[in-house]
């Protein structure tokens, strides 16, 4: 196939010889390099079309130079797919869009289609396409303007979910989707989330997903796009709030679940009156008689990391899940308030945080507050000024490594351990395969669990900075996301696929590799940053 200069270096010799301009039917302007070509043309240029057209995937017949009726075929398919005037005519118009990716006076994406986009494509009209995926929750890399291997993916993604052909070109029935999608989510106000009467579930499309979604929006269980699509987000929301209230968590929406979701108001009571979900105003954070430690879940563990984040010392996501950054903390809550710094709340923790405001007084103005216990061992300003934490410690324990120079040393089957340290979940992933980067499966359905709820309410591409424990006991700085794609070996961990987890490189290596392996190093420094100042070095 010839190269893209040829072409172009034929149609400046053109343009030399005649320099007049036509007008097209339709008003455009175009130099007369663009000759009509049409059926039963002889010429270079046919070749040149043909060429293109082969190259976008429209033409499969011989670069002949002879405009017959596959070609013809070909530029209608093409100008159908373009919203051009399907003639089977290559005129100026269709030839200027084929080869410059032009049109003169046609807006970028705003809902006239002007060309097809696909990998190679560059302009105005793919940076608005990535910033609509990523305001879908389906693009997570950087707005470039170029579309690289990742749009590609998340034109696929966005295809697969609304039942397109995924071949990951944007052509006129794409487009009309995404335009179509993108903003509908209004909310009705209405109470009820949805009165369908048939099973909602992943793949479910519609008014009454939609309704579903803004429900759960309400509750705090969901944290994505109002799109009226039933996907992987929507599904883990479903799964949690059926868990939270006793029923069956399959992420599946029938009679009892949506019951249970019409008679739950957006103040977390439920008919059953059992959470008080309490408000981040309120003084009273828990009134668990358990002690609530790293490990813990639920709605006391909610109600604690919403007191600690409305008095400073909490910046983590508001998970329900007891991780490192509640413990460290309640550590730091501990040590300020004159009790024993073990990031543990128990009676005299919770009694000290309910008497204290966002102002930062205790209503004990000192170091014990409530406990009838001898008050020795527990009250101690002894406590942690001159230890490390247990979060500083292990933070101290994370190493920023090249991967190129430690990849080998762990060989494929290797069982590792992903710390989401944003929100304290941790899963096991095995190693699959290693180039640039890391593919990985989680080793079992709870793995993959915990997985989605690390990255719930967040986009579907999005990437987090992670720490990645090996048998050896290193840990290691990385990065990685939620999406299941590509090949899959293990079958039985309800995943289907796998993920790529990326370990530091050069930012040079990195831009040689592409935009998705530069966004994944953004994440990473982001990362590092963040675990040397657990660690107590910033």
């Amino acid at each position: 196939m010839k190269q893209e200069s040829l072409l172009r270096i034929r149609r400046l010799f053109a343009a030399g010889l005649c320099a007049v301009c036509l007008t097209a039917a339709n008003g455009v302007c175009a130099d007369t390099e663009y000759r009509e070509l049409k059926l039963g043309t002889e010429h270079n240029d046919v070749a040149d079309l043909q060429e293109r057209l082969t190259e976008l995937g429209y033409y499969n017949g011989r670069i002949s130079g002879h405009y017959g009726e596959l070609t013809r075929d070909a530029v209608l398919e093409f100008q159908e797919d373009n919203g051009l005037e399907a003639d089977g005519i290559a005129g100026a118009v269709t030839q200027e869009l084929l080869f410059e990716g032009t049109l003169s006076g046609a807006d970028a994406f705003t809902g006239t289609f002007n060309r097809v986009l696909k990998e190679g494509s560059k302009g105005a009209d793919v940076l608005a396409l990535q910033q609509r995926l990523q305001a879908m929750g389906y693009y997570g890399g950087s707005i470039t303007g170029n579309f690289g291997s990742i749009t590609a993916q998340a034109v696929m993604d966005f295809q697969d979910d609304n039942g397109l052909s995924s071949d990951g070109v944007v052509g006129k029935r794409t487009l009309a989707l995404l335009n179509s999608t993108a903003s509908s989510g209004s909310s009705s106000g209405s109470s009820d989330a949805t009165s369908a009467s048939s099973l909602l579930r992943e793949g479910s499309e519609g008014d009454a997903v939609l309704a579903l979604q803004q429900k759960l929006k309400d509750l705090g269980y969901y944290g994505g796009t109002l799109s009226g699509h039933f996907g992987m987000l929507t599904a883990q929301a479903v799964m949690d709030f059926q868990k939270d209230h006793g029923l069956s968590s399959d992420g599946v929406v029938g009679d009892k679940t949506l019951a249970a979701l019409n008679g739950t108001s957006s103040s977390g009571s439920s008919s059953s009156g059992s959470s008080s979900s309490g408000s981040s105003s309120s003084g009273s954070t828990t009134a668990t008689s358990s002690l609530l430690r790293e490990g813990s879940e639920g709605d006391a563990v909610l109600q604690v990391q919403q007191k600690l984040k409305d008095l400073g010392y909490y910046s983590g996501a508001l998970s329900g899940h007891f991780g490192m950054l509640t413990a460290q903390a309640v550590m730091d809550f501990q040590k300020d308030h004159g009790l024993s710094s073990d990031g543990v709340v128990g009676d005299k923790t919770l009694a000290a945080l309910n008497g204290t405001s966002s102002s930062g007084g205790s209503s004990s103005g000192s170091s014990s507050s409530s406990g009838s216990s001898s008050g020795s061992s527990s009250s101690g300003s002894s406590s942690s000024s001159s230890t490390t934490s247990p979060t500083a410690a292990r933070a101290a324990q994370v190493q920023h490594v090249n991967w190129y120079s430690m990849r080998n040393k762990y060989p494929n089957n290797t069982v590792m351990t992903v710390y989401d340290f944003s929100t304290g979940y941790s899963w096991n992933m095995t190693v699959m395969s290693k180039d640039k980067h890391c593919d990985a499966e989680p080793v079992t359905a709870d793995d993959t669990n915990n997985l989605y709820k690390a990255f719930l309410g967040l986009s579907k591409w999005a990437i987090k900075p992670v720490w990645v424990s090996f048998p050896d006991g290193s840990t290691y700085i990385a990065a990685t996301y939620s999406v299941a794609h590509d090949t899959q070996h293990n079958t039985q961990n309800n995943f289907d696929g796998h993920v790529c987890i990326h370990f530091p490189l050069d930012m040079d290596e990195a831009k040689e590799i592409g935009d998705w392996a530069t966004s994944m190093q953004e994440a990473i420094l982001e990362g590092w940053e963040e675990t040397q100042k657990l660690a107590g070095k910033l």
